[in-house]
């Protein structure tokens, strides 16, 4: 009741001095308001920051719409080779069978469309190299902040990153949802099949689950997808892939790239 009097009547020199303590109080309670408004500021912007999600924008150093393919040997430390469409598919397949030299050790190359297609034996067929504007560059592995990722592929438009396609050793899932909130699942499918064991040859029915989880801030989207597979002796293996692009030219990639294949499906109809 003190209290509730001393905040409703105004403060005099005339009071101050018939209640020098009640004017103490009184200084006591506005400084105590003022250091916990303080508080609840500094606690309020503290939570701000915590809970803030990051800008989608890449993985890494690698920026879509943003990185150029010219950064790369900076970016990776390593030396960008160009192949062939020829040579590329056989360093991939080797690379797949393990039987690629110095396996273990990150490299990175661009894959160039073959002047003289009937000099490596092959009958001429139109790939996505063939686009105009659009380059290809592959890279077996490369550490991200302690996280390996394998199988990358990085498709650029005139000569800027616009996706990136990869196999990550670690579940993505945690890390991307502290930085950029919670996925949206837009693929859960489960898939029943039978499994053989090679041992006993007994056969197991078993059910493989896709399961896809989506980032989307803007243009740039990110999707993390992983299949639990099984294997010749029915035991279970997840694969997951990553991607990360700009929605709008990853679109138009897709959209140039099939018109290429109707051109060559009719000019092969125009031969017969």
């Amino acid at each position: 009741m003190v209290i509730a009097k001393l905040k409703r009547r105004k403060y005099n020199k005339k009071n101050a001095s018939a209640h020098p303590h009640s004017f103490h109080i009184f200084v006591q309670i506005t400084h105590m308001k003022q250091y916990i408004s303080l508080l609840l500021c500094m606690l309020l912007l503290s939570c701000t920051k915590l809970f803030a999600q990051k800008k989608l924008e890449g993985i890494g150093e690698f920026k879509i719409n943003k990185t150029r393919i010219e950064e790369l040997p900076t970016i990776t430390g390593l030396p960008l080779h160009v192949y062939s469409e020829y040579r590329a598919q056989q360093l991939v397949n080797d690379y797949y069978a393990a039987k690629a030299p110095h396996e273990d050790e990150p490299f990175m190359f661009e894959t160039v469309v073959h002047k003289d297609s009937t000099a490596i034996g092959k009958t001429f067929e139109p790939t996505e190299n063939h686009l105009p504007y659009y380059r290809i560059v592959r890279m077996n592995m490369f550490n991200i902040a302690g996280m390996q990722i394998q199988h990358i592929r990085m498709l650029f438009y005139k000569d800027v990153l616009i996706e990136l396609q990869c196999v990550p050793i670690d579940n993505l899932s945690i890390p991307m949802e502290v930085n950029y909130g919670k996925a949206k699942i837009i693929n859960d499918e489960i898939k029943k099949g039978t499994c053989t064991e090679q041992a006993t040859g007994f056969v197991n029915e078993v059910e493989e689950l896709t399961f896809t989880e989506t980032w989307q801030q803007k243009d740039v989207a990110a999707y993390f997808t992983r299949t639990r597979v099984f294997d010749a002796e029915c035991k279970s293996k997840v694969i997951g892939t990553f991607s990360i692009g700009s929605v709008k030219e990853v679109k138009r990639y897709l959209d140039t790239k099939a018109k290429l294949l109707k051109q060559v499906e009719k000019q092969k109809y125009e031969k017969f």
